[in-house]
């Protein structure tokens, strides 16, 4: 799935930015899928990239895999307020797609504990509910 990211800019004005998520499995009863933030590629490699995650779990037998996600943008050109409105706004464009017992996002390229928290708090918002079991690479302190 590809999405478009509105993002507000510092000057106030609204860009889009582009994002995507694939799921490519749903026989796994927790899909975990890798969130990535890359200057490029994403776009054509998150199908490929989800393949390989299903691949990756199942020769060690656990029961997740199956998915990729991820945001182009050059993280040279981010502040912390403009990485920290994309994770958001990644989080609030696969709202209905994540979750606990359907596709848990997981530290990937140039992400960190902080992207992941800011991911689930946001998460949290939405739903209204404590759910530190949607994410994963956050620190300990938020379970």
């Amino acid at each position: 799935m590809s999405v478009s990211l509105r993002i507000r800019m510092d000057d106030g004005s609204k860009q889009y930015f582009p994002a995507y998520r694939c799921r490519y499995t749903i026989l796994t009863p927790q899909p975990e899928a890798a969130f990535a933030f890359t200057q490029t590629g994403i776009e054509i490699n998150v199908q490929a990239l989800a393949l390989w995650m299903t691949v990756k779990c199942a020769v060690v037998n656990l029961p997740f895999g199956g998915g990729k996600g991820g945001i182009t943008v050059d993280l040279k050109q981010l502040s912390a307020m403009k990485l920290e409105r994309r994770s958001r706004a990644y989080m609030r464009s696969m709202i209905n797609f994540v979750g606990p017992h359907r596709d848990i996002p997981v530290r990937d390229v140039d992400t960190n504990a902080l992207i992941m928290t800011w991911m689930l708090d946001e998460y949290e918002s939405i739903k209204r509910e404590h759910s530190p079991d949607v994410i994963t690479g956050k620190p300990i302190e938020f379970g």
